[in-house]
């Protein structure tokens, strides 16, 4: 039996308080010519109890750890680059092409996955800690495999830089 994951959309609030930040979040990741980070406290959802033991391993990407990122507990800091939070990123999308969820095993400890759907590749912070990365898909529910499409850094307008950042 493989796993299966509900996700329940985010209300009209949570939506509106993306909208609400959304000006803070581009003034504290330092460059307005990129899309900025969408992960919220109140768009992430952890994953309880034996979830964690039924994600497949090899439907996941692991992201490296990164020496040169900010260490320590600083949920907040990590993701304000202006303040020294975490710059680099991997760009992964699902090999279905199908709307999905993404989420996150950091360093072996707890698993979270976001509440926004998906669509096409998206941007995931690369942390002081080795990450696993995994995706849902949005209509069934099912894990799905992923692809590393390419890395890059916040503030260097490459490529990558218009892709959604979770």
């Amino acid at each position: 039996m493989s796993l299966r994951i509900t996700v329940s959309p985010l209300g009209w609030a949570r939506r509106a308080g993306e909208l609400l930040t959304a000006p803070l979040v581009y003034l504290v990741s330092g460059t307005f010519r990129e899309s900025p980070q969408r992960t919220r406290s109140w768009n992430v959802n952890r994953i309880i109890g034996n979830g964690t033991l039924d994600l497949r391993r090899d439907l996941m990407i692991r992201s490296a750890a990164n020496p040169d990122a900010l260490k320590g507990d600083h949920p907040i800091l990590s993701h304000m680059p202006i303040f020294g939070g975490w710059r680099d990123y991997i760009v992964i999308e699902p090999v279905s092409g199908r709307d999905w969820y993404v989420g996150w095993i950091v360093a072996g400890s707890k698993a979270e996955l976001s509440r926004i759907r998906l669509s096409g590749p998206i941007r995931v912070l690369v942390g002081p800690s080795v990450t696993f990365h995994f995706g849902f898909d949005a209509e069934t529910g099912k894990q799905v495999p992923l692809n590393k499409i390419g890395s890059g850094r916040i503030g260097d307008h490459g490529k990558f830089s218009t892709i959604d950042l979770l």
